[in-house]
């Protein structure tokens, strides 16, 4: 039989697996959640059923994260629908949502105190995330700069570099840029979390929910595919596929492909 002091703990663990069944919290748990947010166990809890799954979340439960995304993150568009973003801003919009909630460590999403309807706290933070995405949009962007780019991608000092440092870094950086703007939004995304943002694949794995091996197969394949899409794209510009020439080129840019990625998604 539950002491008084446990009763409103009791009720909010029976209340949060009612309304989240799958996600399993014990009870001792949910209380150390509860006193790290600043709240009583003893005391009556608001938004009991929230707060239940939110230290779910930020224990890393599966089942809570899948919750989580299915009733929240779900409902981006209409936190944000004032602005009038499109699709593939949407979906970056989605991605950063889940990284600034779930990804950071220890989670944000731990510090929701159940001062208010959980609802409305996720959709403020998309709104402020919205707010940042569209200040960055209109800020005049960064050119590439073909020096810096030719010398990251052509920095060998061997005399069979030369030519290709002198007259093919300008035309290699408009394949890149052809090649990469003919990926889908899934590929760009996944290139800008590991090049960019620095994600190892364990980190972009809790963000599509899957397998970080799973993760590190979609990268070396995109990698090959990006790879060929640019030899493809020279060889016509250039008309050296067969020469050796270019394929000491391509061996330098499968060294060093990462440092040209990282400054044109970075733009």
């Amino acid at each position: 039989m539950s002491t008084p002091r446990r009763a409103p703990l009791a009720a909010a663990v029976g209340e949060g697996r009612r309304r989240w069944p799958g996600v399993a919290l014990a009870p001792e748990q949910l209380e150390a959640h509860l006193r790290r947010v600043g709240l009583d166990p003893a005391a009556e809890i608001p938004w009991a059923a929230e707060l239940y799954l939110t230290a779910a979340c930020a224990l890393g439960d599966p089942a809570a994260l899948d919750a989580f995304d299915r009733e929240y993150v779900a409902r981006l568009p209409l936190y944000v629908s004032r602005f009038g973003l499109r699709p593939d801003v949407l979906d970056d919009l989605r991605q950063s949502l889940r990284m600034r909630l779930l990804l950071d460590q220890p989670p944000r999403i731990g510090t929701y105190a159940g001062r208010g309807p959980l609802d409305g706290w996720v959709g403020l933070t998309a709104v402020r995330l919205a707010l940042d995405l569209l200040a960055v949009q209109k800020s005049a962007p960064r050119p590439v700069d073909p020096a810096l780019l030719t010398s990251g991608l052509f920095g060998a000092t061997e005399p069979a570099f030369d030519l290709a440092r002198t007259h093919y870094g300008p035309m290699f950086q408009t394949g890149l840029e052809e090649a990469l703007a003919a990926l889908g939004d899934r590929d760009k995304a996944l290139l800008r979390f590991h090049f960019v943002e620095r994600l190892n694949i364990e980190a972009i794995g809790r963000i599509y929910r899957v397998h970080r091996a799973t993760v590190a197969r979609w990268l070396i394949d995109l990698r090959r595919r990006l790879l060929l899409d640019v030899q493809e794209r020279l060889a016509i510009e250039v008309h050296l596929s067969n020469t050796s020439e270019f394929r000491s080129l391509l061996d330098v840019v499968r060294d060093d492909l990462h440092v040209s990625l990282s400054r044109i998604l970075g733009r």
